[in-house]
């Protein structure tokens, strides 16, 4: 299924940690709701970022209805791309297939944090490439050279950002999509408003914890 969130019942595996990079985007923490809800978690995120007036205090099963979002399938890409561009001040294109690191590095230097669609806590050992059923959305808010940073809305993140090494991503960097479950390959959201996003204050982690 796509983009499903995580499966809360797993035990918590060792955490390996880095420190935040220098060009840390502060997208807020959205933590999902359910298993299933990492799509709207995610969008909230960007929403209380880009619009933190409006979207403070809404909920991320508040957007559920609007994103499509069920139990049985998740959240497609195009309903959170369509949600997005159509709120006032913002604008929200989906990509997948020819989409690069470096295409979501300049996203993140322009202060526009991307949406991205992987496997992450995935239920059986089994290498990422041959993984599909574990689709999950982050918002990447930073990189160095050797990692890439998201804002996770998975549960069994402890703090509020997790990395992956660059090679990881090749691995992940999929997911299925539409009603068949096609197969699709580097899926991103390209969200951006023309509003000053919010300041928010340090991290109380000053540590981004590796995705499980």
């Amino acid at each position: 299924m796509l983009a499903r969130g995580i499966a809360v019942i797993q035990p918590i595996p060792k955490h390996y940690v880095a420190p935040l990079p220098a060009n840390l985007l502060p997208v807020p923490s959205v933590k999902q709701k359910t298993t299933f809800s990492c799509g709207s978690a995610a969008t909230l995120a960007l929403l209380r970022y880009w619009q933190w007036d409006e979207y403070s205090r809404v909920e991320e099963n508040d957007l559920r209805a609007a994103l499509h979002t069920t139990e049985a399938s998740g959240t497609e890409p195009e309903p959170i791309a369509a949600f997005l561009d159509h709120r006032a001040g913002m604008a929200a294109t989906y990509r997948h297939g020819d989409v690069s690191v470096g295409d979501l590095e300049s996203a993140v230097d322009a202060g526009f944090p991307p949406l991205v669609d992987l496997q992450a806590w995935r239920d059986v050992d089994r290498p990422w490439k041959d993984v599909w059923d574990a689709g999950h959305y982050v918002v990447m808010v930073g990189y160095d050279s050797e990692r890439l940073f998201f804002m996770d809305p998975g549960t069994l993140t402890p703090g509020s950002y997790a990395f992956l090494f660059r090679d990881e991503l090749d691995e992940r960097w999929h997911d299925l999509a539409g009603s068949e479950e096609c197969r699709v390959n580097r899926m991103a959201i390209f969200a951006r408003g023309s509003t000053k996003p919010v300041a928010l204050s340090a991290p109380l982690l000053e540590v981004a914890t590796s995705l499980g």
